[in-house]
């Protein structure tokens, strides 16, 4: 369950109110309903608590309907707790529509949008009301397509290892903080807090705005999340016992989704940037079939 204000969802939804009703719009679930059967009189298995969604279709029955049945229908659909009601494709909300929910205090939008657009753009938004959701502290970099969540300890130099990335070529999506979204139970999106987007802390040059430094091609404003790297101080990961060559590969669970994860140790003179876009590589080579463990193996046996 999620609540957002009528004017924040009128606003991200494209849509114009009609009538204000309740202050806020309680979402249960990410689907619509399209009131067709409503309209013809059956309301056994009414799923009112959905937004009712009217298109050219709808409302082109409703104006066949003689006024015995238009009153019929409007006392009946009325008599429930109605999450909100959209009229699309510009058709003008009919002036009993709107006493009804003024009189019930329920919200009532309008629409030039046609309503199969309408639809896939709300259920979108629903979709990500709806998903589970964290903030982290980290940084959040996209390196040769991958979206990569840089991790460690405050001055380990998550920073500037994305900005030398950035300096390569790649694109920034968040730094200090990276929030993170659910979706579709298997993926995880990465985006930065409104307020600090496209911005970094440097230690010694303070705040610096990368899209205004490298241009709109060094930034991005969301990214899935495919690899962890855990930034470690050389000497934590010696005491740690971590094996130089491990090969099996290792996972960081976020909001119950599984991420391929990397343990990259941090030492004096070691080029972190470039190593991360050596990382990204070879597990590009390993997605696609190819396992120099394997291919060491079989020489060693030849």
């Amino acid at each position: 369950m999620a609540e957002v204000t009528v004017y924040l969802f009128a606003e991200k939804t494209g849509l114009k109110i009609v009538t204000k009703g309740k202050e806020m719009l309680t979402i249960r679930e990410g689907n619509v309903n399209r009131p067709g059967l409503q309209l013809s009189g059956f309301f056994r298995h009414f799923r009112s608590e959905r937004l009712q969604v009217f298109g050219e279709s709808e409302m082109t029955f409703y104006d066949t309907l003689i006024d015995e049945e238009k009153q019929r229908f409007l006392y009946t659909f009325f008599a429930y707790n109605l999450l909100g009601i959209v009229i699309c494709r510009g058709i003008p909300a009919p002036q009993e529509f709107i006493d009804a929910c003024e009189e019930h205090g329920i919200p009532l939008f309008t629409t030039e949008e046609g309503t199969s657009d309408f639809i896939t753009r709300v259920k979108s938004f629903f979709s990500y009301l709806l998903a589970e959701k964290c903030s982290v502290p980290g940084v959040l970099v996209d390196v040769l397509g991958t979206g990569i969540l840089l991790t460690g300890d405050s001055g380990i130099g998550k920073s500037e290892t994305a900005l030398e990335l950035i300096r390569h070529g790649h694109k920034l999506v968040a730094d200090d903080v990276v929030d993170l979204v659910k979706v579709d139970n298997e993926r995880i999106i990465g985006s930065a807090p409104e307020r600090i987007r496209f911005l970094m802390e440097i230690r010694g040059l303070g705040i610096i705005d990368v899209r205004q430094m490298f241009g709109v091609g060094a930034v991005l404003t969301s990214k899935r999340i495919s690899l962890v790297i855990e930034l470690m101080p050389f000497e934590t990961v010696k005491e740690m016992g971590f094996d130089r060559l491990d090969r099996n590969k290792h996972y960081q669970e976020i909001l119950g989704v599984n991420v391929r994860k990397i343990v990259l140790p941090v030492a004096p003179g070691r080029n972190i940037a470039s190593i991360i876009e050596i990382a990204v590589q070879n597990i590009k080579l390993d997605d696609m079939g190819y396992n120099v463990w394997d291919e060491l193996d079989a020489k060693i046996t030849r």
